[in-house]
């Protein structure tokens, strides 16, 4: 959900720069990731392709939410709509690599990389947008001066 916020709040390109970061961070080995791991190997393995959809979820956020500005008020439907993309796009390759890594089925897939989390990710979903909503005034700020 940090790579969505990113996007929503920064833009597409301090967004994607923020979630960059934070995947150079764990690939050089500092425990960022989930269960405090860390390791450019883990880009490979069962999470790789949530990893990568995380990045292109914040630019994808950012490009629908826009960069922040001081004298326009994003309306809330292009929050939702970007987040609700963006939530896709982690999926997206996060599944694919998750099968094509385990070898498993759609099924199993879907099971084991989707449905777990869905519900999880939807009420963080409106979290998201409802900081937002705060989060692009102070960000407009320092972005724009």
């Amino acid at each position: 959900m940090f790579a969505v916020l990113a996007g929503l709040t920064l833009g597409p390109a301090m967004g994607g720069a923020a979630v960059a970061l934070y995947l150079l961070a764990g690939a050089i080995g500092l425990p960022v990731f989930a269960g405090a791991a860390g390791g450019f190997v883990l880009f490979f393995g069962p999470t790789g392709g949530f990893l990568l959809g995380s990045l292109l979820s914040a630019i994808l956020a950012g490009l629908i939410a826009g960069v922040p500005r001081n004298s326009k008020k994003t309306p809330l439907w292009r929050l939702v709509a970007a987040c609700a993309l963006g939530m896709l796009i982690v999926y997206a390759p996060g599944v694919l690599w998750l099968k094509r890594v385990m070898a498993a089925s759609w099924g199993e897939a879907f099971t084991i990389g989707f449905t777990p989390f869905i519900i999880g990710d939807i009420i963080k979903s409106a979290l998201a947008v409802t900081a937002a909503r705060r989060l692009r005034k102070s960000a407009a700020k320092v972005l724009n001066g």
